[in-house]
Parts: structure tokens; sequence; C-alpha cells
């Protein structure tokens, strides 16, 4: 290729929807392509653009680096710069450098500029989850190991208990009593860990969404009239199936803690329909609600508003990593009316192909008490 591009060369190139630069050996722009100029800004010099737009001390002789370009015979790559644009964006870019022959000795090169911020994002993202999902495994296997050890140790603490309920100081059994209440809730957080991590065929099973709901139900059924608590149901025909997953364990979870907010008596309204793309599911209770911003800390590990000992306040962080594998979301709000109410979607394309005869059109609620 002679070393002066042509117009009709350089117009299919601006065509090309790259950010392009041609320069000279001493660093001087021959041609932006536009997007080039939005990331660089008009300039006459290259590599002094590239200085001002590189804040990557890898590279802060953009002069040298582009000398060195010309007396290569093979395309340069420099990856993962970080940079920032003219209105002070930050921008991870990856730089590709190729020289242009020319017969008579001078020569020009083009670079190629790719944005690759969304892509490093991405693999962030990836690591992250690479590392959340080693750390869910570690969390299953210390859980399964602590488990024997705790046990052994609450049985001697009772020992110990049964033994100074005779001692005239009752010191020692008021702090064997603590000490028990505290393991009682090690013991609850190692059981919830593993009801979370357990692994069964369950999770291969294909089944209806309101037919996971009702499992749910008819499971604390027992419970709930033991409270006074009372179930209405409220769910469109023909919602989708899905594979199962822990999504019982996540329904009883809201479910409980439903119950266990309203006492004594109440209702617990629970209301599974197609919205737009979605199947959004609710839980509505008629208990004390969520307390002044309690409904986002609420989904937060280790958060609980009860008593001391009698929650582990995984339950609902637990909830909300399971359903968001599905692609869904979950969230928790104030009725107005009194009462709380936990909000779940899953988008329709997380349901299974298998039940594509089954996918509801939007229609008239089926209730029953």
């Amino acid at each position: 290729m002679d070393a002066h591009i042509e117009q009709n060369e350089l117009e299919i190139l601006g065509a090309l929807p790259l950010a392009l630069v041609v320069f000279e050996q001493d660093g001087r722009a021959v041609w932006l392509s536009e997007q080039a100029r939005r990331l660089l800004g008009s300039c006459d010099d290259f590599a002094s653009a590239l200085d001002t737009f590189t804040s990557d001390t890898r590279f802060d002789d953009w002069h040298s680096v582009l000398a060195e370009v010309f007396e290569s015979d093979r395309p340069s790559h420099f990856p993962h710069i970080n940079c920032h644009d003219p209105v002070g964006t930050a921008r991870i870019m990856e730089v590709t450098v190729c020289r242009l022959r020319s017969e008579t000795g001078r020569g020009q090169a083009i670079a190629i500029l790719e944005d690759s911020t969304a892509l490093a994002a991405l693999d962030q993202k990836l690591a992250h989850s690479e590392r959340l999902a080693a750390l869910g495994k570690f969390s299953a296997e210390l859980a399964h190991e602590l488990n024997n050890p705790l046990d052994g140790i609450l049985r001697y603490v009772n020992l110990a208990i049964r033994l100074c309920e005779n001692l005239e100081d009752k010191r020692p059994t008021e702090y064997l009593v603590q000490a028990r209440g505290g393991l009682m809730r090690m013991i609850r957080i190692i059981t919830e860990l593993l009801e979370f991590s357990r692994t069964s065929d369950a999770a291969l099973v294909e089944d209806r969404i309101d037919h996971l709901i009702d499992e749910a139900l008819n499971s604390l059924e027992h419970r709930a009239g033991e409270s006074g608590v009372s179930f209405r149901r409220r769910f469109s025909t023909n919602l989708p199936f899905i594979r199962s997953g822990n999504l019982c364990q996540v329904f009883s979870n809201i479910i409980r803690n439903a119950i266990e907010a309203m006492g004594k008596s109440g209702k617990l309204s629970v209301t599974a329909e197609i919205a737009g793309d979605d199947v959004r599911i609710t839980f509505a209770d008629e208990g004390h609600g969520f307390g002044a911003g309690g409904a986002e800390q609420a989904f937060a590990p280790f958060f609980t508003t009860k008593p001391a000992g009698q929650g582990t306040g995984l339950g609902l962080a637990i909830c909300r990593e399971v359903i968001e594998k599905y692609r869904g979301t979950i969230s928790g709000g104030n009725r107005l009316k009194g009462g709380a109410i936990i909000t779940i979607t899953i988008p329709l394309s997380s349901c299974q192909t298998a039940a594509d005869l089954y996918l509801p059109r939007p229609g008239m609620l089926s209730e029953n008490s």
C-alpha cells in the first residue's frame, strides 16, 4: 500500500464503526475517523493526544512507543489501557497499531482504538460470580464439618445444666443457658445454609409455579392454624412451569416470616399472575410490617428484627440469591393498611420451554381461601 492513503480508501475506513487514526512516523495525525474524534477530540499530534488520553503509568511516553512500531514488522497490540475521554469518563481501551508499508521509505501507520470497558466490567462480574460460587461451596462444606462438633458441645452443655440445677449458686446454670442460646443460634444458621446448599434431583424437576406455592403453603398450614393465621390464594390460570430448584424453600421462608409477624391472628394473601413478560408473586400479610428503612435492610445478610436468638437474619438474603439465579427480583414494602408485602418477579424467559403449551395469556385470577 502506498504511504499516502487515497481519499476513497479513507472514505471506506470512515464508514467503519471503529475509532481509527492514520499517523506519520513522527506521531503527527494524518486522518481520524469520527469515532476517534469523539474519543480524542481534534488533534494534530496523535502521540501527544494518547499521552493526554491515557492515565496508565505503563504508557507515559507514546512518542517512544509509536516509534518502536515503525521498527517492527508485526502489528503491536496494547491491551487493557486505563484512559479517560475528553469529558473525564474512565474507560478501558485496547490499542492495535499496524505499520503501512511504502516503496519510498516514508511510512504511515494505522491505529485501532477499541473500547473494552463493558467487556472488562463483565469479566469482573464473572470473576466475582466465580468467587461467590467457590465461597458457597466452601460454606456448605464448612457447615457440614461444624454440624457434628456443635451437636456434641450442645449435648455436654445440656448435661452440665442438669448437674448445676441443684447448686445453691445459680450463676453456672445462667452462664450455661446463655452458652446454649448461642449454640442454638449457630445451629440455626448452619441449618439454613445446609437447607439452601443441598442439591438433589428435585432441583431438576419442572413444576407449575402455583403448585410450588401450594406445596409451601400446605407444609405450613398446621403452624398457621395454631397461630390463628389463614391463607388466601389468588392464582392466574395456566401459570408456567419452572425448574423448581430451591423455590419452594424461598416461598416457605417468606410464609414462615409472615406467620411469625402476625402473631396470634391475621390473613396472608398470596397472588401469582402474569405481569407483562414476568410472573409476579406477592405475599401480603397483616403483621407489623417493615420498620423505617427496613424493607431494603431485610435482605441484607444477618439483619433481623426478631429478638436475640430467635432469628438468623439469613432467610431473606438467601431468598434473594435464589431468585436472582432465575434472573428475577425480590423486594419488600409496607402495606397502606398495615403489614408487609414481599414481591417476587421471575421472567417468563426463565421458565421452562418444555411448558410452552402452558404459557398463560393474561386473564382472570382464580381465588380461593
